[in-house]
């Protein structure tokens, strides 16, 4: 085991974090059109909820971190839906996400800002239902790849009314305008050091990450990966996080310890190493680009201070208080001890059903 790097952050307010339900969800996904290497008697990768993020910082300002899906995806841009039936997927949403926040007694108009992680369907919602006064932050490059909308460019993912009549900021990460946090480029988006964008490029263009600042004295964070990785197994266990000797399920449902042997042995058998993550990403705008942004994210994984989380991550509803609540009080309440490892309990029963050979 490789000693645990330096992760510092400089000092700074906490923001209040509320992760949000977004009642989408994407199910029967082939496991290999995301991940590998495969896992013998996994054909899909285990269900996937979409997250939308709740950011308020000290003094009030509020933002979205990703929407989820639209609710009505017969309008989402047609390069994008008439593709979607070709996948075999199965979908739902049953909400967008203005309807969560204001059966919550939030209006629109309490946000000054949408961001998007990235320009999926499945995260970017629906901005129009927000009044034009609601800016649109987006990653570097974005404009450039994917501007002006549907109608306009015909193969654009997005729509014209998604940013028509409102700012749309482009995060600036040069030198100039940015610090570092690890080896990951970083924008303090209130300017208090409770939220940062983090650029995290590889699974889309401009994909964007984010820091939450949870607490302080002492500091604890949330990371909101959201699709650097669409499995925390992507990025455990690592040199910096190996297996433990044993993994407690219980939470999700196994009564007995996972030795970590086994999963060493599950790992063997599919060629990989007890120190490298159960997958590498199997598709992303730049494969390359995708899989050093993990190493990087790793080195904030591994910190005792930091829980990270994915924009997918299925291990979260069983365990932790969605929205309304906050998620500031994970370090107290235990949370991740309970989630760390729990995306083992998809592959360790189907290797011992059988994988083993």
């Amino acid at each position: 085991m490789h000693g645990i790097p330096q992760f510092e952050v400089p000092a700074g307010a906490a923001a209040t974090v509320k992760i949000i339900d977004t009642t989408s969800s994407l199910n029967l996904v082939p496991l290999g059109r995301l991940l590998e290497p495969p896992v013998h008697n996994v054909n899909h990768v285990p269900f996937l909820p979409v997250y939308s993020y709740y950011i308020e910082s000290s003094d009030g300002r509020k933002v979205l971190f990703d929407l989820g899906t639209r609710k009505d995806m017969h309008n989402l841009s047609p390069s994008v839906y008439n593709r979607l039936p070709t996948t075999g997927w199965e979908l739902r949403v049953e909400k967008n996400v203005i309807e969560i926040l204001e059966e919550s007694g939030y209006q629109g108009s309490n946000f000054e800002a949408i961001i998007w992680s990235h320009q999926h369907w499945d995260h970017i919602g629906d901005p129009s239902t927000f009044p034009d006064s609601v800016k649109l932050v987006v990653g570097p490059g974005f404009k450039d790849a994917y501007l002006p909308g549907y109608p306009e460019r015909a193969d654009s993912p997005i729509l014209e009314t998604d940013y028509r009549g409102r700012e749309m900021i482009e995060i600036d990460f040069s030198e100039s305008h940015t610090l570092t946090l690890g080896r990951l480029p970083a924008h303090d988006y209130f300017g208090d050091g409770s939220f940062y964008l983090l650029n995290c490029p590889g699974h889309a263009i401009g994909h964007l990450s984010a820091l939450v600042r949870t607490s302080t004295n002492p500091d604890t964070f949330i990371l909101l990966a959201a699709d650097a990785v669409h499995d925390m197994g992507e990025i455990r266990p690592s040199e910096y996080l190996p297996l433990p000797k044993e993994i407690d399920l219980h939470h999700y449902g196994y009564p007995a310890p996972c030795p970590g042997h086994l999963v060493e042995m599950f790992q063997d058998s599919r060629g990989r190493e007890p120190m490298q993550p159960l997958f590498i990403p199997s598709t992303a705008e730049s494969l390359s680009t995708a899989r050093a942004t993990i190493s990087k994210l790793q080195e904030a994984d591994c910190q005792d201070n930091i829980l990270a989380i994915c924009g997918h991550d299925n291990a979260l509803a069983e365990v932790i208080d969605l929205f309304p609540k906050s998620a500031n009080h994970w370090k107290a309440k235990g949370w991740s001890g309970r989630i760390h490892w729990a995306f083992l309990r998809f592959y360790i029963p189907a290797f011992l059903s059988g994988g083993r050979g």
